[in-house]
């Protein structure tokens, strides 16, 4: 008699909790963007290239949750959910560090580019110090800046996490003033930053086309495309708050 009951318990579960196309479709394409960045992660790294392979991290770390959550969570049936315990306070922070982790990685890679096109400083060769400075203040940026926003993130944190249907693991924010003073600001500053340098980049490559072999221009202009394009996208996305709401579960 108990099993027919449990039976029955978790049948009526599954007919009010139907599994979701997206649930089936999000994990197909996650699971190859993640897959497909490794190996330009590995090349980026070992090229020296801290901001571009950082960017690269964060969108791999992502889609990498985004790829496990809809398997781990497809339907809406709140009872029989498991709780996310430590897999979700790690996710929750790597969503907390890529709102301004990927922003500051495309304003250092578009940096890099002003400082290239920039014909009133040309430097020929960097010095070895020159080299270290640039690339400890890539990790800064890329890796000190989103740490710092996951600390403070404690201070507007009025649950560990939520969970939804197929997304998984959501950051929780207090609304209140200082959740946008700690938070919700810097993701928008930091994509302002980083299209500031792809506008200087896009004036100071103008001034030097006529210097450029045709690679060399198509190559600044393919970055200078795949930064805005980043940029574009990214900016209606950081300011992001999440309500306490709807068919969720708060730990």
């Amino acid at each position: 008699m108990s099993y027919d009951s449990t039976t029955n318990n978790i049948s009526t579960s599954t007919q009010l909790a139907p599994l979701y196309p997206q649930a089936i479709l999000l994990p197909i394409f996650a699971f190859p963007a993640w897959i497909l960045c490794v190996p330009p992660l590995v090349w980026h790294f070992g090229q020296g290239n801290i901001a571009a392979g950082s960017a690269i991290s964060w969108i791999s770390l992502n889609n990498f949750y985004n790829s496990i959550n809809p398997l781990i969570w497809p339907r809406d049936n709140l009872v029989d959910w498991w709780d996310g315990n430590v897999w979700c306070d790690i996710g929750v922070r790597i969503q907390v560090g890529t709102v301004v982790g990927l922003a500051s990685s495309i304003a250092m890679i578009v940096r890099k580019l002003a400082k290239v096109m920039d014909t009133r400083n040309i430097t020929m060769s960097s010095s070895r110090n020159s080299k270290l400075k640039e690339k400890a203040w890539e990790v800064l940026w890329c890796w000190g800046y989103p740490l710092l926003m996951i600390v403070l993130f404690y201070i507007v944190q009025p649950v560990r996490y939520l969970i939804f249907g197929i997304v998984g693991c959501v950051s929780g924010f207090d609304s209140s003033w200082p959740s946008i003073v700690l938070s919700f600001m810097w993701g928008p500053v930091t994509m302002c930053v980083a299209a500031l340098y792809a506008s200087k980049s896009s004036i100071w490559l103008n001034n030097r086309e006529k210097w450029l072999t045709l690679p060399q221009y198509f190559s600044s202009i393919d970055s200078i495309g795949i930064a805005a394009n980043s940029i574009a996208s990214s900016l209606p996305a950081t300011p992001q708050s999440h309500v306490l709401f709807g068919s969720s579960s708060c730990a």
